[in-house]
């Protein structure tokens, strides 16, 4: 998985004390002027709903309304202790992971790994931890898997597991899902294996 980013904005001196020991932390470390970029600019850049932005001086910001104020720390209580610092950048890592975990789109349903559910149009079903990864694992996944690669994938089993538990869990996952959601075609197989 990738290290989340961290911008600081406007701000060379925070990013070179950050830079210095960013081998002992867990996020990238890059810097951006605020003044001299664009709406057009920061939409090229991908990663910026998951990044988080270090702002110093709130005043000689331009361009605030491009950022998500979810994804902003404003450090107007200066100084602060390098400590503070990671410790409210490590705060705002989780809340963002346990978020982006919320909601992950497959297809056109939205899976929520922290209540274990998956739902569409208002109806929502409870998913097992097993059915999410398999579900995930399919969706990740660039071509149809069979049930060896499901067994290593989900399963972790290196050895033989009987074959009838993998179609076992696919099976009753498809009843689930078409029953609650009238979907037939959710997980879907061919002569290479499973996919979504």
């Amino acid at each position: 998985m990738n290290k989340q980013k961290i911008y600081t904005v406007n701000s060379s001196s925070l990013y070179n004390i950050l830079s210095e020991i960013k081998d002992f932390l867990n996020f990238n470390i890059e810097f951006i002027d605020s003044r001299n970029i664009s709406k057009k600019d920061l939409d090229k850049k991908k990663d910026f709903e998951s990044s988080l932005f270090l702002i110093l001086d709130k005043e000689k910001l331009n361009n605030e309304k491009y950022f998500n104020p979810n994804n902003v720390i404003y450090l107007s209580n200066l100084p602060i202790s390098l400590f503070k610092l990671i410790e409210k950048i490590n705060v705002f890592s989780l809340k963002f992971k346990y978020q982006s975990q919320s909601r992950i789109i497959v297809k056109n349903y939205n899976i929520d790994i922290n209540a274990r559910k998956i739902v569409k149009n208002n109806n929502e079903l409870k998913l097992t931890e097993r059915e999410i990864e398999l579900i995930l694992f399919l969706y990740r996944s660039k071509s149809p898997q069979n049930v060896v690669s499901l067994q290593t994938g989900i399963w972790k089993q290196k050895k033989e597991l009987e074959t009838h538990t993998v179609e076992t869990h696919i099976y009753r996952l498809r009843k689930k899902i078409n029953e609650k959601f009238k979907d037939n075609n959710f997980i879907k197989s061919n002569e290479l294996g499973y996919f979504i």
